[in-house]
């Protein structure tokens, strides 16, 4: 049975129903689970407001005495013209929405639109929710800002995955790498520098919009977050360099816009823990610790919660299952790491949060495994499936992982042995040509059996090609086209398609990786078809 979606509203406190087969008396829970089952839409809100009752009623009558089809079964059976025509028609009938902006709660559900669909987004408000990442809160920001609009059909945008990009804050300059590497070094330095390494090696890359940036400006942040907005990503997972006993690197640009609350954009927090050395960045592999990773135990810990809690209590902050998300770059070598993060939670409920969702980022086939003290064992990668890999991070307390397939890819492309062996001859003999491996043949074995774990959350890729920054000693990712990257897409969407609302993510590595070839911001060969990749697979 479906009904227009206006015959069913449930006030706080009572029940109007209008021709359905649903009983009056019962509990909210049951009524919602009963309509959902027929796929009947719920709206929730404040009785006792005259002005905005008056507005439903109206609604409900134009609506029962109109014979437009707007609001009849189709909005069901094809959500994405229903839903469109649905919303386009209120204002042709000067009712105002109004009083959808004011309700206390709002929940608009309809079965297929779940089925089909994650993310319901307005293109005024794609990327500014807060604090219940899920369909059914999105699709509240379509109504919340809808009376800005005048037509609404096109500006109806309907996602599939959650995507969430890491973003590097490397471009501006601060005293650590002005000491290593000389005064004004940002990651632009190498960028710009770069050489091809063989015949149609595209290289120096060039930035196209946003020129060379610098991240100290917020006119660049909004620009940054309006590309993002505007292609489906839905938000920043910005790098965070916790060094130890209050020790940051590149803090400022995510403190400004946290500061600001500009851009209005989601963000979370990746905890790059490792050492800053030089050797990420030098060619000839020196390594020269910039500034140590020092784990200083429960004060430390405290210390960093308490530094990124007006983060975690941003209404822009993103969230899973209704908790912060927090991701730890490296699990492994973090032998505290269970400890650090029972700590975190207890604070978090203390501070009035629901708990953390704590994220580890780690490849899919490792050539590691941490041991119950929390040692470190050689294994010999599984290429069959990750599950041990996952369970062995899952049991130190991890609430989710992202898994990076690259490892796994280039296994699968190369071999094993003959993967580590190329490696470790490119990096000792320099002279020899460069190691070129085809983009499309490595990530079609990105993904694991694992990903389709609801708590599993695949990474992606645009290229890779750390040229600036290591020369031709690691391997050069050929044919990484914006059509080959569609076709990536296509294939993770199909990872994370059955899993529940909230856990339909991929991490986009990265935002603006320049240094790693891995960025999807605009460049002078490209221009925006990275971004239009993205956007024509989400929509």
């Amino acid at each position: 049975m479906s009904v227009p979606i206006g015959y069913l509203i449930y006030f706080t406190g009572m029940s109007v129903l209008f021709n359905l087969d649903i009983p009056l008396i019962g509990d909210k829970l049951s009524i919602y689970q009963e309509a959902t089952e027929k796929g009947i839409a719920i709206v929730e809100m404040e009785l006792f407001n005259p002005v905005y009752l008056l507005n439903v009623i109206i609604f409900l009558f134009l609506t029962h005495i109109s014979r437009n089809d707007y609001t009849k079964d189709q909005i069901f059976t094809t959500p994405t013209k229903g839903l469109c025509d649905w919303i386009s028609y209120l204002p042709s009938i000067g009712i105002s929405p109004c009083f959808i902006t004011t309700l206390k709660r709002t929940l608009l559900y309809s079965k297929h639109i779940y089925d089909r669909f994650t993310l319901l987004y307005n293109k005024a408000t794609l990327g500014r929710t807060n604090y219940y990442h899920n369909n059914l809160h999105k699709f509240l920001c379509i109504w919340s800002t809808s009376h800005r609009i005048k037509r609404f059909s096109k500006d109806i945008i309907i996602m599939k995955a959650r995507v969430i990009a890491y973003y590097l804050p490397q471009f501006h300059p601060i005293p650590e790498n002005d000491e290593a590497w000389g005064k004004g070094f940002t990651e632009w330095t190498n960028v710009a520098k770069a050489k091809p390494q063989f015949r149609g090696h595209y290289q120096p890359h060039i930035p196209a919009d946003l020129g060379f940036y610098d991240l100290r400006l917020p006119e660049i942040r909004e620009q940054q977050a309006a590309l993002a907005r505007e292609c489906g990503i839905e938000g920043f997972c910005y790098y965070h360099y916790w060094m130890g006993n209050g020790k940051l690197l590149l803090q400022r640009p995510f403190q400004e816009v946290l500061q600001s609350g500009k851009p209005d954009f989601p963000f979370c927090l990746c905890w790059a823990n490792h050492e800053w050395t030089t050797k990420t960045w030098q060619k000839d592999g020196k390594n020269k610790v910039i500034a140590p990773m020092e784990y200083g135990g429960e004060q430390d810990y405290t210390e960093h919660f308490n530094y990124v809690l007006p983060a975690f209590k941003d209404n822009r902050y993103i969230t899973i299952d209704g908790k912060p998300v927090f991701v730890i770059y490296d699990p492994y070598h973090f032998k505290d790491v269970s400890i650090f993060m029972v700590i975190w939670r207890k604070l978090a409920k203390e501070c009035g949060l629901p708990g953390i969702y704590f994220i580890a980022q780690i490849a899919n086939t490792s050539t590691i495994k941490r041991n119950a003290d929390g040692t470190l064992a050689r294994v010999i990668p599984n290429l069959k499936n990750s599950k041990e890999v996952y369970n062995n991070i899952l049991s130190l307390g991890f609430d989710g992982i992202n898994s990076y397939g690259k490892s796994r890819g280039e296994m699968y492309y190369q071999g094993k042995t003959m993967r580590i062996a190329k490696q470790i001859l490119h990096k000792k003999l320099s002279f020899l040509p460069s190691l070129k491996l085809d983009y499309s043949k490595v990530v079609s074995n990105f993904f694991a059996p694992e990903d389709k774990w609801d708590n599993v959350y695949p990474m992606i890729i645009p290229g890779w090609d750390r040229t600036p920054r290591a020369g031709n000693s690691e391997g050069i990712y050929i044919n990484s086209t914006p059509e080959n990257f569609k076709k990536h897409i296509k294939q993770a969407l199909s990872i994370v398609d059955s899993k529940p609302q909230d856990h339909k993510i991929l991490f986009l590595k990265s935002w603006n990786e320049w240094g790693e070839g891995n960025y999807v911001e605009p460049n002078l060969k490209f221009g925006h078809a990275y971004l239009d990749a993205i956007k024509e697979n989400l929509l």
